[in-house]
């Protein structure tokens, strides 16, 4: 059998298991409230694998990909529907030994979604459920070991479960960036809406891939109110301040948006201004109307979506007398009223706090790592990744549950509403579309250089593309993984750097010896306080090497091979 067929049968029996477990749950007589989340969470799962099928295999009910991904990409999935095999293993066997019947060939004939998620016939998830509860036999049940469902074993099951289907839904949003319905706004607009995009846990993601090709409502502009000095460090490319509007005052993050070189040129006509701010106002569109994770993952009911540890957007400020716009984000809800309002990049964390348990530091780089492949599987490049655009909140019971104890280590001993703390990605000036034009202004900052590629530093020699984002947040796993920041590392270098004393001629530092040193830092450093993987990882980065030697234009095989070898290895960190 080929690798498509294997697939196919994988993805049945994973189906057909999932459908035991849950239908067993269900016969239960007397459940408690664990069990009938239990449920619910396996409703879940079997929404998603039933959406999966409508997109991904034929009429036929063979595996079917865009043709334009790359030859492994079979393989991944593969990989993938195993993994929930293995974890669906003991299960299987309990069935097996007791004579249940779980691979009946009639539920092949009852996948009746269309492509498109919104039609289904008779014999859907509603009709089978129905047909499983009544073919199980209550009362030979009643004999049984009941060891493997009871509430711990299986909500440990599903932790794993939902772990690896995640996985396998993180890497559709690659396979999907180059499939015909997002090369076609109509296709698109009909993908969001449907119910395959809600099932699989892809509709957000689509949104945003539709917001970034959208124009935003003619009504959309520049917000009308004023914001106050800062009330943070200056030292900072971000700030908390008051924002007012009327009577109305909330505090609020700016961070400012220097206008690029042709919006500099003076008496431009108000076409051109237009034009030229048209990219300030479809970004800040664009981040207001994103999905954040306060809002996705605590839902229980639908999938969960892609995680972005981002801040929502309120809106811009254009300031033409200062040659600049600002962007205003909401803090976080775990920032409500009674919480002091503090504001700390990772860079000031670092320099201020002693390095955290070494679980701690692997959420912080998972969260992060997990955060750009998210925003690369919408169609988006961040262009300014570094860590004082990566601010630290507290977290607590905003996201769901069984993701804050993955995200957040808590134990069963800790208090559920101790706040923790986790970073949001900011410093979206530079961002652009996958697809956009590339800016070419040059940047001679000292310190913000040190976290770019060679290729972009000062004046760019080469077009943005994803790898330049990785290779920048390799830097920061590094600072993470020593707790150094690179002006502690460069601290010297970036002094008599900075002491220019012709501005007319700006100095940066040579990019290779640069490198040379982070390398180091990491076989040594890095590698002694958090192992071998992560070490790799942080290399991977670097060297941009990931095995990629032909890429599409979305670059989807490198995006799958920074998922395999970044996000998931660090995520095996996160039991440490």
């Amino acid at each position: 059998m080929d690798i498509f067929g294997t697939a196919v049968t994988a993805m049945q029996e994973v189906y057909n298991i999932t459908m035991f477990i849950r239908n067993v749950i269900t016969k239960v007589k007397e459940q408690d409230d664990d069990q009938r989340r239990f449920q619910n969470r396996l409703d879940v799962q079997l929404l998603f694998l039933d959406s999966f099928q409508a997109l991904f295999f034929d009429k036929a009910g063979v595996l079917f990909l865009p043709e334009q991904l790359p030859s492994r990409a079979p393989r991944i999935v593969l990989n993938l529907l195993e993994e929930l095999k293995r974890t669906l293993n003991e299960y299987n066997l309990f069935a097996i030994k007791h004579g249940f019947q779980i691979d009946e060939d009639s539920d092949k004939q009852d996948q009746n979604l269309t492509p498109d998620g919104n039609k289904q016939e008779a014999g859907g998830l509603a009709a089978r459920l129905d047909r499983w509860k009544r073919g199980l036999n209550i009362f030979k049940l009643k004999v049984y070991d009941w060891a493997i469902f009871d509430n711990e074993r299986v909500d440990a099951l599903l932790t794993t479960y939902e772990r690896w289907s995640g996985n396998l839904r993180d890497i559709m949003q690659h396979f999907l960036q180059v499939a015909d319905i997002f090369n076609d706004k109509r296709s698109l607009q009909q993908f969001v809406e449907s119910n395959s995009a809600r099932g699989i846990g892809l509709q957000e993601m689509a949104k945003r891939k539709l917001l970034s090709i959208e124009d935003p409502p003619e009504k959309y502009d520049a917000l009308d109110g004023q914001i106050g000095d800062e009330i943070s460090s200056k030292s900072s490319p971000i700030h908390l301040t008051k924002y007012s509007k009327g009577a109305d005052v909330a505090t609020v993050i700016v961070e400012y948006r220097r206008y690029d070189r042709r919006l500099r040129e003076k008496n431009l006509k108000p076409q051109e201004l237009l034009t030229l701010k048209a990219p300030i106002r479809n970004l800040a569109w664009l981040l207001r109307n994103s999905p954040f994770p306060e809002e996705t993952n605590s839902i229980s009911e639908m999938p969960k979506q892609p995680t972005m540890y981002t801040l929502q957007c309120i809106g811009y400020i254009d300031e033409p007398d200062e040659r600049q716009s600002c962007f205003l984000y909401r803090l976080p809800k775990s920032m409500a009223s009674g919480n002091e309002i503090k504001l700390v990049t990772l860079n000031q964390f670092i320099l201020r706090n002693k390095k955290p348990v070494l679980g701690n530091r692997f959420v912080l780089a998972h969260a992060l790592s997990l955060t750009l492949l998210n925003i690369h599987g919408s169609g988006w490049m961040h262009k300014n990744i570094w860590s004082q655009v990566v601010v630290l909140f507290p977290q607590i019971q905003q996201i769901a549950l069984e993701n804050q104890a993955k995200l957040l280590q808590i134990s069963k001993e800790s208090s559920p509403t101790t706040p923790h703390l986790l970073p949001y990605l900011v410093g979206w000036e530079s961002a652009r579309p996958i697809q956009g034009r590339t800016d070419w202004d040059s940047n001679y900052d000292v310190e913000q250089n040190l976290y770019r590629h060679n290729l972009r530093q000062g004046q760019p020699k080469a077009q943005f593309s994803k790898a330049y984002d990785i290779y920048a947040l390799g830097v920061v796993l590094l600072e993470i993984g020593c707790w150094k920041t690179l002006s502690m590392v460069f601290e010297d270098l970036i002094a008599e750097l900075e002491d220019n004393p012709d501005p007319g001629r700006p100095k940066l530092a040579d990019a290779e010896t640069v490198k040379d040193r982070l390398v180091e830092i990491a076989r040594t450093d890095v590698a002694r306080e958090m192992g071998e993987s992560y070490t790799n990882v942080i290399l991977a980065c670097l060297n941009t090497d990931f095995g990629v030697e032909v890429d599409d234009k979305n670059e989807t095989n490198l995006s799958l091979a920074f998922g395999e070898k970044v996000v998931d290895v660090i995520e095996r960190g996160l039991t440490l």
